[in-house]
C-alpha cells in the first residue's frame, strides 16, 4: 500500500473517531442516532455532576433529618443505614427555611400590564390581559405550587417550574408544574456565564403512562428496558419490591444561534428511541428559576441548608457537649460526712424519703454542669442564623419583644426586616414576572391553532369572567409587564391602620379611601360592604357602560347627595372626564352622559 494511501486511511479514521466522540446530538447529521446521543450526552454530564447531587442529598439531610441514598423514585425512601445518626435536637436550618419560605410566599405577586401609549381599546385590551394572566395563575395552581418551589429554593438554592402546553381530550391547556430538585442539568463547562444553550431533564414515568402521552411511539416504548443505575451507581433494581414499571425519560433543548436561526432543537428520548423531535425557536428553555441569590457563575444558587451548615455543625458541638455535661454531672449528688453515722440505704429519688442518721445530715448538691458562656453561644447562633436570612427571630417564631411594642415600632421593625428581605422579593416577583410571559407565548401559540381558547378569572367587582385570548390580540411591542408592589401597604393590621391614619392626617389621602382601605381587613369587611354599597353599585355601572356598552339607569336609593363624599354623580363625573381623556367610543360616553342626565333630574325634579 502506498504512503498516500494510508495517509488517507488515517485521516479518514480519525475523522471517524472524531464524529464519535461528537456530542451534539442537535446537529442535523445525527437524526438517524439521535437519541442514542442525546441519552449518552445526558448520562455523562448528569455522571459529571456528581457533586451536585451529592451536596444535594446532604442538604436535605440537613433539613429533613433524614439522610438518603438518593432523589430518584427508587431511591428517596431508603435511609442511609451506614450513615446512621442522631436526629437534630435543634435544626436551625429547617427553622430559618420554613419561616423564610412563610414569609416570602405570604404575598401573591400580580402581573400589571402597561401600554406604550395607545388609545382606550389598547387600554381595554392590556386591562384584559391582566385578567387573564389572574386566571391562568389561578387554573395552574401557581400560587400552591410556588411554596413548594421556594422551599427547593430554601434547601437547594435553585427552584424550578416547567411550562408546556398540554393537549387532552377536552382542549390544549397551559400547565406549570415543579421540576424536582436534580431532575435538570446542564454542561457545566457551557454554563459558567449563566447563560447555557443546552439543558436537560431527566425524569421517570410510568411506561403505561409514557405509552399514553406519545401513541407513536408507544410500541416501542412497550420493549425500553428499565433504568437500572442510579444516583448511588448500584443497581436499581435491588432496591425494594417491583411493583412499578418505571422508564428513565431525556428531554434535551438547545437553543438556536441567533435570532431567526433554525438550528435549535427539542428532542425526547429514552434509550435509543425518539419519543418526540422538533425544531426549537425560542430563545428561552421552558424553565423559570427561583433564586435567593442570583448566582455569580453557572445557573444553579446557593441555599439557606449551604449557608447555614456551619453554623448548625456548631449546634451540634455545643448541645453535645452540654449532653454529655448533662449526663455525667448533671444529677442530685448527695454529700454525706465521715463518722455522721448516716444510713446511706435510705437515700433514694423517691418522694417524700426517710433518712435517719446521727451528727451532722446529708447534704444534697447539683454541682454545676456547663458554663454560661456554652448558653450564651447557643443563643447566639441560633439568632444569628434568623439574621442571614433576613428574617427576625421574634417574626419567625410568632413572639412578642419583651416590652409593649407601639404600632409604629412595629411598623419600623417590620419595614426593617422587609429592607433585609427585599432581594428575595425582588427574586420572588422576577419569577412571577418570567412565569408570565412564557404564558403569555404559549397563550399566543395555543391561540393560533385554537381561536376559542380561553381561560375564567375573577374581574373588577370580583365578578367571574370568561376571557378569551383572540379578544387580547396584543403584540409584544404594545404592551410592558410590571409587577404589582406586594408590600407597598404593612399585613399587620395595627401597622396598617397606623399607616392608613398618617396619611389621612397629612392629606395625601382622600378620607374616604382610606376608610375603604380600612375596610380590607377583615374583621371590617362585612360592616364596609353596607357602606359602600351605592359607590360600589355605582362603578359596576360604569364598568357595563365603558366594557359592554350596556346602559344601566340610576336608582333613587342611590346616594346622589352632591353634598356627601363617594355620591355617585361625583363619581360618574370623574369616570366620563377618565374615559374622554381616554379616548373611549362616542357611544360608550353617551351612555354616561345620558346617566348623569338622568340623576340630576332625579335631584332636581321639575
Amino acid at each position: 500500500m502506498s504512503d498516500d494511501k494510508k495517509k488517507t486511511d488515517g485521516k479518514i479514521a480519525h475523522l471517524d473517531a472524531l464524529k464519535q466522540r461528537d456530542t451534539r446530538w442537535f446537529l442535523p447529521e445525527w437524526e438517524s442516532d439521535r437519541a442514542k446521543k442525546l441519552t449518552t450526552v445526558a448520562r455523562s454530564i448528569r455522571t459529571n455532576d456528581f457533586v451536585r447531587q451529592r451536596n444535594y442529598l446532604r442538604y436535605w439531610a440537613l433539613y429533613s433529618n433524614t439522610p438518603m441514598l438518593g432523589l430518584t423514585p427508587r431511591r428517596y425512601t431508603q435511609n442511609a443505614s451506614n450513615q446512621a445518626r442522631e436526629r437534630l435536637a435543634l435544626n436551625v436550618i429547617r427553622s430559618c427555611s420554613d419561616s423564610f419560605v412563610a414569609k416570602l410566599t405570604s404575598q401573591r405577586p400580580r402581573v400589571s400590564c402597561m401600554t406604550t401609549g395607545g388609545d382606550w381599546d389598547l387600554q381595554q385590551r392590556a386591562e384584559m390581559l391582566e385578567t387573564f394572566l389572574d386566571g391562568m395563575f389561578y387554573e395552574t395552581d401557581v400560587y400552591e405550587t410556588a411554596p413548594l418551589v421556594a422551599l427547593d429554593m430554601s434547601v437547594f438554592g435553585t427552584g424550578t417550574v416547567k411550562i408546556y402546553a398540554e393537549d387532552d381530550d377536552e382542549a390544549e391547556h397551559i400547565v406549570i408544574e415543579r421540576v424536582l430538585p436534580g431532575e435538570t442539568f446542564v454542561d457545566d463547562e457551557e454554563a459558567y456565564d449563566g447563560k447555557p444553550r443546552t439543558r436537560y431533564q431527566r425524569r421517570y414515568v410510568d411506561r403505561l403512562v409514557a405509552m399514553a402521552l406519545y401513541p407513536e411511539a408507544a410500541e416501542q416504548l412497550a420493549t425500553v428496558a428499565r433504568e437500572t443505575e442510579d444516583d448511588a451507581g448500584g443497581d436499581a433494581r435491588a432496591v425494594g419490591a417491583q411493583q412499578t414499571d418505571t422508564i428513565c425519560i431525556v428531554e434535551g433543548w438547545h437553543l438556536p444561534s441567533r435570532a431567526g436561526a433554525e438550528d435549535g432543537r427539542h428532542t425526547i428520548a429514552c434509550g435509543e428511541v425518539i419519543i418526540f423531535d422538533e425544531p426549537w425557536l425560542k430563545s428561552y428553555f421552558p424553565f423559570v428559576d427561583l433564586y435567593r441569590q442570583r448566582p455569580q457563575c453557572g445557573i444553579w444558587g446557593n441555599g439557606l441548608a449551604e449557608e447555614l451548615q456551619g453554623i448548625q455543625f456548631e449546634i451540634n458541638v455545643i448541645l453535645n457537649t452540654i449532653r454529655k455535661a448533662m449526663r455525667m454531672s448533671g444529677t442530685l449528688r448527695w454529700f454525706v460526712p465521715n463518722g455522721s453515722n448516716v444510713n446511706t440505704q435510705y437515700i433514694s429519688d423517691l418522694i417524700g424519703s426517710i433518712i435517719r442518721f446521727d451528727g451532722q445530715p446529708p447534704v444534697a448538691i447539683v454541682p454545676p454542669v456547663v458554663a454560661p458562656e456554652f448558653y450564651q453561644q447557643l443563643i447566639f447562633l441560633y439568632g444569628k442564623a434568623f439574621e442571614i436570612t433576613g428574617n427576625s427571630q421574634l417574626s419567625a417564631t410568632s413572639m412578642a419583644p419583651g416590652f409593649e411594642e407601639s404600632g409604629k415600632a412595629k411598623e419600623l421593625r417590620l419595614d426593617t426586616e422587609s429592607e433585609r428581605f427585599s432581594p428575595a422579593f425582588g427574586q420572588y416577583q422576577l419569577f412571577f414576572l418570567k412565569i408570565a410571559r412564557q404564558v403569555i407565548a404559549l397563550a399566543r401559540e395555543i391561540g393560533l391553532r385554537n381561536p376559542a381558547f380561553k381561560v375564567k378569572a375573577v374581574a373588577k367587582g370580583r365578578m367571574m369572567d370568561v376571557v378569551k385570548w383572540a379578544d387580547i390580540h396584543l403584540e409584544d411591542e404594545e404592551f410592558l409587564l410590571q409587577m404589582y408592589p406586594t408590600n407597598a401597604m404593612a399585613r399587620d393590621p395595627s401597622s396598617r391602620l397606623n399607616q392608613i391614619t398618617e396619611a389621612v392626617n397629612a392629606g395625601t389621602m382622600n378620607p374616604r379611601t382610606g376608610a375603604r382601605l380600612t375596610a380590607e381587613m377583615p374583621d371590617l369587611a362585612e360592616e364596609a360592604s353596607y357602606e359602600n354599597a351605592s359607590y360600589d353599585l355605582t362603578m359596576q355601572m360604569v364598568t357595563d357602560m365603558l366594557k359592554k356598552g350596556e346602559f344601566q339607569p340610576p336608582e333613587p336609593f342611590m346616594n346622589l347627595d352632591v353634598t356627601k363624599p363617594d355620591n355617585s354623580i361625583t363619581v360618574v363625573q370623574n369616570a366620563y372626564l377618565k374615559a374622554r381623556r381616554s379616548r373611549v367610543p362616542e357611544d360608550r360616553l353617551e351612555l354616561l352622559r345620558r346617566w348623569l342626565k338622568m340623576a340630576h333630574d332625579m335631584v332636581t325634579p321639575p
